[in-house]
């Protein structure tokens, strides 16, 4: 098995230093859509689909960050990763923590349908 740091030099994986974690991205559509005026800097135009290589390795987090888009997430190696989900104060279920691993009876998929706050870590 690759180790991380072999994974990181072969897809060339760059250090997030907002979210945590390593990524790249692999694809960005053309098409875009007005981000929601939230009054931060980056009420800009957004991909309407974007996907990214992410890694997570013992000595990272991806910290917490909110989640404005629709996301799909795929696990490919390593450890399990446990990904804790605040949701809005209007929602029954306030949090949830989903785990991502090799082993299928531990995944369960988190409700993609709304803003919420999110953070992994190994």
């Amino acid at each position: 098995m690759l180790t991380a740091r072999q994974i990181i030099d072969c897809l060339k994986l760059q250090s997030n230093s907002v979210e945590g974690g390593y990524f790249i991205g692999t694809y960005e559509s053309a098409l875009k859509f007005p981000r929601a005026n939230t009054g931060s800097a980056e009420d800009q135009e957004r991909s309407l689909c974007s996907a990214i290589y992410y890694l997570l390795d013992p000595n990272t987090c991806s910290v917490m960050h909110r989640v404005t888009g629709d996301m799909i997430y795929n696990f490919y190696a390593g450890d399990p990763v446990e990904m804790l989900l605040l949701y809005p104060e209007s929602y029954a279920n306030r949090y949830e923590v989903c785990i991502f691993s090799n082993d299928c009876r531990r995944r369960r998929p988190a409700d993609e349908n709304y803003t919420r706050w999110d953070m992994a870590w190994i």
